[in-house]
């Protein structure tokens, strides 16, 4: 409790340092004034980004994922959502990125060689901090707009390993991408972002409407939508890349 309230006010949550995996359910209630209430359960996977990590120093080979991880991959039978985060990094930061982008390709191909049934899964390849890429309030508008092009553009050469781990991975046709900004961080604080807040909550709202979705049975071959204001943009291609399934777009 004490940690949904911190998040709440804006503080940020210490580091997970728990040696096991283990999810945080969330009841999400549904209230429409036309049909009863619906009750949707997550359960969401939390364990230490070390585990997660790229490449063992000695052998040059990627460690391992804790058993219980893997198992659950190789066991659960339903589908599953997964979102693989690419944030924004400075190009002083090459080496850090670099790191990342190993952590990245092997959670990747983890998921591809331990999943046997990946059909009904939806994957998400967020691009994280897109505030910080195309600050808000500046040039034309493109935090706000987030224009495949440039999202395309973007993550072509920031993570060009990632992505072509991403949209490598078999037998997964509900692969989706967007931008992403949680909110505005100063001083290691979330602070009101003024003029521009309800851009930051769309891109909240978006989200939601994505897991919202993967709950709930699709209507008529078409995915439902909680959140009308933040609908997904028709599916389109991302320009340099060929291989996209699906977009999810938080346009204004």
């Amino acid at each position: 409790m004490k940690g949904a309230l911190d998040t709440g006010n804006g503080r940020p949550q210490a580091a997970t340092q728990v040696g096991e995996a283990f999810f945080i359910p969330i009841t999400a209630t549904i209230a429409n004034a036309d049909r009863p209430a619906e009750h949707i359960h997550y359960a969401f996977l939390e364990s230490m980004g070390e585990w997660f990590e790229g490449r063992d120093s000695t052998t040059g080979l990627f460690d391992p994922y804790p058993p219980e991880v893997e198992l659950l991959l190789r066991t659960y039978y339903k589908p599953i959502s997964v979102v693989f985060i690419a944030p924004r990094m400075p190009q002083s930061a090459r080496a850090a990125r670099g790191e990342t982008q190993q952590s990245l390709i092997k959670a990747m191909q983890t998921y591809d060689n331990s999943r046997k049934d990946k059909s009904k899964d939806n994957l998400l390849f967020l691009y994280s901090k897109w505030d910080e890429h195309s600050p808000p309030g500046q040039g034309e508008n493109v935090f706000a707009t987030a224009p495949a092009s440039i999202l395309g553009r973007t993550i072509e050469r920031e993570w060009s390993g990632a992505w072509g781990a991403f949209t490598g991975i078999s037998d997964t046709p509900n692969r989706f991408v967007m931008p992403y900004s949680a909110g505005r961080i100063e001083n290691n604080m979330i602070v009101d972002a003024g003029p521009h807040q309800p851009t930051f909550d769309r891109f909240n709202r978006v989200l939601w409407n994505w897991l919202y979705a993967n709950a709930v049975p699709e209507a008529d071959g078409k995915r439902p939508v909680l959140l009308p204001d933040a609908a997904p943009a028709s599916p389109v291609q991302l320009g340099v890349f060929q291989r996209l399934a699906n977009w999810f777009l938080p346009s204004l």
